[in-house]
């Protein structure tokens, strides 16, 4: 009877729900990050088919940016302080490299131009847009810099969802510079056979203008 009483005295855990959201936001960043880093890895060893690689690079990177921008939603998130306590940089530092490169906070492109960064505070204000803009803008430039799979047949899907962006937010529209772009990259490349490489001039001409439509992307979400 003494041992029953002892039970039931005890008062069960009961961690507020927004707690709660925020533990489980946090693992799935984690794992997302993880995850890239062991792809990223499989990669380098040739153990992955490139078209399998990045449509994984890109769902991943995806569903990073929107559990940030959830973690945005519910309270303050130092993403910073996240990565120290987890030691990510440290152990899983290719699969950070490419969550920096998504929000603008490395610079790989060797190019002059500044890079824009997400303000992760903005770009709640259109989440699945601009989550699905940075990943495809992401997945456009690494596949760039792989000129043996540069093939028209990968490029143009990946320009129709940036353009589709582009042209269903009203800011952009069809008469913004970078839509423009775009449409005449579109085009010209719709002119190729499928299974054609991009020559390198070509390749190394939509890198940099893929940049740019990044960073004016990047920009202007505060003006959304």
């Amino acid at each position: 009877m003494q041992a029953s009483r002892s039970r039931s005295d005890k008062k069960s855990l009961i961690f507020p729900p927004e707690r709660l959201r925020m533990w489980k936001l946090e693992g799935e960043l984690l794992s997302g990050i993880v995850t890239l880093d062991f792809l990223d890895k499989v990669n380098e060893r040739g153990e992955i088919p490139p078209e399998v690689f990045h449509r994984q690079i890109k769902t991943l990177l995806k569903g990073i940016i929107q559990s940030r921008i959830e973690l945005e939603n519910i309270g303050s998130f130092d993403f910073e302080a996240f990565i120290t306590a987890g030691n990510i940089k440290r152990d899983y530092i290719n699969g950070l490299n490419f969550v920096q490169r998504a929000d603008g906070s490395e610079d790989d492109t060797g190019l002059a131009e500044s890079v824009s960064k997400i303000n992760y505070t903005e770009i709640t204000k259109l989440p699945a847009k601009a989550a699905d803009f940075v990943a495809t803008s992401i997945e456009l430039l690494d596949l760039l810099r792989l000129e043996d799979i540069a093939t028209v047949d990968r490029l143009l899907p990946l320009l129709d969802e940036i353009q589709a962006v582009f042209t269903a937010i009203a800011l952009f529209g069809d008469d913004f510079w970078a839509t423009k772009e775009v449409s005449e990259w579109i085009r010209v490349l719709s002119k190729r056979r499928p299974g054609t490489l991009l020559p390198t001039e070509l390749a190394e001409k939509l890198e940099l203008q893929s940049v740019r439509w990044l960073n004016a992307f990047r920009r202007e979400l505060k003006n959304i």
